[in-house]
Parts: structure tokens; sequence; C-alpha cells
């Protein structure tokens, strides 16, 4: 019991010295020998990704961060526990974190629907027609986001143009 209050492991038990691997993908790597207090602290900061039989395996992620910031934490001490704990620390993750900190998240992917077109004078009558308001970003001149939910609508309303269109690629949605 003493040796728990003091931070050491009980007689018997095997030393917690493993090092952390943090990877430039923003994954963290702990052996099942790392601290376990530290393993607790990263758990704060990041998405829990899965165990196996030798490791635990965690993601930073701006969703971990922004809980860890609601719970009062920093991203610095995160990098604080990186740069002690892990073997080598990928300066692109620092950079990274230091960036999510002052910007937040920079980059966001998102499903989306895509209508392309033969032409860019089938997107422009569509453009005028009552369908518009299921119309999102134009991504050149023969295509546009749709907004999800909407692709019968726009389909619709193509045949009413007196274009038929086709929704392909819906069996890979599954």
């Amino acid at each position: 019991m003493k040796a728990l209050l003091n931070g050491e492991a009980p007689r018997g038990l095997p030393q917690e010295k493993d090092p952390l691997t943090a990877r430039s993908d923003a994954r963290l790597s702990a052996r099942r020998l790392f601290p376990r207090s530290i393993r607790y602290q990263l758990a704060r900061f990041c998405e829990w990704e899965k165990e196996t039989p030798g490791e635990y395996l965690y993601r930073i992620s701006p969703a971990s961060l922004g809980r860890a910031r609601q719970q009062g934490l920093k991203v610095s001490q995160l990098v604080s526990i990186l740069t002690r704990y892990a073997k080598a620390v990928p300066p692109s993750l620092i950079k990274a974190l230091e960036r999510w900190e002052q910007l937040g998240s920079e980059a966001l992917l998102e499903k989306m629907v895509v209508l392309r077109v033969s032409s860019g004078e089938i997107l422009q009558a569509l453009r005028r027609s009552r369908a518009s308001r299921y119309l999102g970003v134009p991504l050149g001149p023969a295509s546009i986001e749709i907004k999800l939910g909407a692709m019968d609508k726009v389909l619709a309303a193509l045949a009413e143009l007196g274009y038929l269109g086709e929704l392909r690629g819906e069996e890979e949605e599954d």
C-alpha cells in the first residue's frame, strides 16, 4: 500500500516504465507497462481506439481536445506529457496541436451527394428551378453539391426540366 501512495508498483508487480509511442497521424500507443496514471491523463485528451494484448491505442482528435478543454485541460499539458513520456514526438503532431489550440479545427470531412451533369446548361436550368433550394456549393461548371436527403427531389426536378438522371453508388453507402 505504501508503494502505491508513493507512485511505485507494489512488490512483486513489474515496474511501469515502458515508453509511449506518438505517431504523426495523431495516434498514441501505450504499452501495458506504461504508467497507469499517465494513461489516465492521455485518455482525458484522446479518443479510445482499442486495446490489444500488449498495448492501449488512442487517437487525438478535435472532439477529444474539445472535451479536454471543457474539463479545464490545456493542450500545453498534453504536449508536456508527450515530450516527457514518448520516445520521440513528431514535430507535425506538436504543430497540429498548437494550431488547434489557436485556430480550432481547420479541416472537415463530410459525406456529400454530388450531382454531375453533362453540360453546364443543365445545371443552370436546375438553378433556375424550384429545386434550387436543394443545391449546395458548386464544385465545377457541371457539378454541384446536393443537400442530403434531397436526391429524389432533384431527380424529379431534372425530369420536369426534360433531363433524366440516375442515382449511382447507393449500395456503397451500406
